[in-house]
């Protein structure tokens, strides 16, 4: 009595014909189908952006990926594809962060030694300290000026982690650069070089986004803003750790 009744609820369990031959039931489908919408859901809520889990997908990168970014940043001469739409599907936080990390180290080692190399050796712990926040709070706040600019100034709207990730590779160009800034007599020059190229990167991304407005007037905005703040931040830099 019991298998036939057994036999009966699997006569009466709709089957599904999978592509490689084999049957499930519905049950099994529902199942999945279960478990596929709970990892689909959610889970970070309003403060969301305030858990570890939220910035874990953007840490999810390789060396490679990380290293073919990178000499992506020595493209921005090529019109198609931009640096920012080779990015924008699957933006990262980890190589903005230590191309940053980097960048502060080296500034603060090179202006140590730079104001060796003109007074002596008087080390300066606070260098560090305004390097961090100068560098990380450009990385920040530029990305969300720019973002602001667009939303609210023409109505063009972009993922904001897209953009901190493009200002966070386009700070790679100071790296050499600022071993250059030793040198007193070209510090100028060479701090003007690492302007050039990070703005051209910059632009060559940003300025299509900015022509998706009809009105000549927008495009001018954001554009002047995102050259003002390069200029600005190659000023702090120079002003501050090369001016020995």
């Amino acid at each position: 009595m019991m298998a036939h009744e057994d036999d009966q609820m699997n006569n009466h369990s709709p089957e599904v014909l999978l592509e490689d031959g084999d049957r499930m039931t519905a049950f099994e489908d529902e199942e999945d189908s279960l478990i596929t919408r709970d990892k689909t859901k959610e889970p970070f809520g309003l403060c969301g952006c305030f858990t570890i889990q939220y910035y874990q997908p953007f840490f999810d990168v390789d060396t490679v990926q990380v290293f073919t970014r990178l000499l992506n940043t020595t493209k921005f001469y090529k019109k198609e594809p931009t640096f920012l739409t080779t990015v924008t599907a699957r933006p990262d936080a980890y190589g903005p962060f230590w191309t940053a990390a980097t960048l502060i180290f080296i500034i603060s080692a090179t202006s140590n030694l730079s104001g060796y190399l003109s007074k002596g050796y008087t080390y300066d712990f606070q260098v560090v300290t305004f390097c961090v926040c100068l560098v990380y709070g450009y990385l920040v706040l530029a990305p969300l000026i720019v973002w602001a600019t667009l939303k609210y100034g023409s109505g063009t709207v972009m993922d904001l982690m897209p953009l901190q990730c493009l200002y966070g590779y386009s700070l790679v160009y100071y790296i050499p650069f600022t071993f250059i800034a030793v040198w007193k007599p070209i510090a100028w020059t060479a701090l003007a070089l690492a302007l050039t190229g990070s703005t051209l990167l910059l632009l060559r991304s940003l300025v299509p986004v900015f022509g998706s407005t009809n009105k000549p007037f927008n495009r001018a905005v954001p554009i002047t803003i995102v050259i003002a703040l390069q200029i600005g931040f190659m000023f702090c830099v120079k002003l501050k750790f090369y001016n020995h």
